[in-house]
């Protein structure tokens, strides 16, 4: 990140056989507790090339600690191919709590390229939840199928998740991931994926430029 509010999610070379796990992450590890992060991005083109075994993710996330000690994540996720929350050769979004192998899962919401994703994590004090949502945002439409205003949105739907965590998150981040790509063309096409909006509070209180 040049300024804590957008990053591009790089496409790199594959192996000679494939490639599992984070292709490419920016992050934020905090002294206090983190109690919301949010993010934007738009949904990229298809992959060139789609494998049923191969699914590739983009994420805005939180975890424990960059050291993994704790093995769960929370992240609004979009995907392309099959994950535990449903999926296939389409780009779907949900919002996702995985602990070890097992994910939780929001509603999944199929998306189309050039659709708006927000992420949204927040902690209620009140209620001791982390509550997940993922937003989809389309360009709004007129009955005839022309666009009302140009770069006008409007809400599509949400995947919402709520859950109860014993310990607490420090590390915010933004990810491409990626489960066994064979190939390049599994990647998206087009120029990378760029995060914007990006919003942290620790403790409560927005942080200004996070050193990403």
């Amino acid at each position: 990140f040049d300024d804590g509010s957008a990053a591009a999610a790089a496409k790199p070379a594959t192996s000679p056989d494939y490639y599992s796990g984070w292709v490419e992450y920016s992050g934020y590890e905090a002294a206090g507790n983190v109690t919301h992060m949010s993010a934007r991005f738009a949904v990229p083109p298809a992959p060139p090339h789609y494998n049923i075994l191969t699914t590739v993710f983009l994420f805005a996330g939180l975890e424990a600690d960059n050291r993994h000690d704790v093995n769960d994540i929370l992240q609004p996720v979009l995907q392309y191919g099959h994950s535990g929350c449903g999926g296939g050769e389409h780009w779907s979004a949900a919002s996702f709590y995985v602990v070890g192998i097992t994910a939780h899962c929001g509603a999944t919401l199929r998306v189309d390229t050039g659709d708006v994703i927000e992420a949204n994590m927040t902690y209620g004090k009140a209620t001791d939840l982390w509550t997940l949502t993922t937003t989809v945002l389309k360009k709004s439409r007129s009955a005839g199928g022309s666009e009302r205003r140009p770069g006008a949105l409007g809400r599509a739907g949400d995947s919402v998740l709520s859950v109860h965590v014993d310990h607490a998150y420090h590390w915010a981040m933004v990810t491409l991931e990626a489960i066994r790509v064979y190939s390049c063309k599994a990647y998206p096409a087009g120029n990378g994926t760029q995060f914007s909006d990006m919003v942290v509070h620790v403790d409560g209180v927005p942080v200004r430029s996070p050193p990403w």
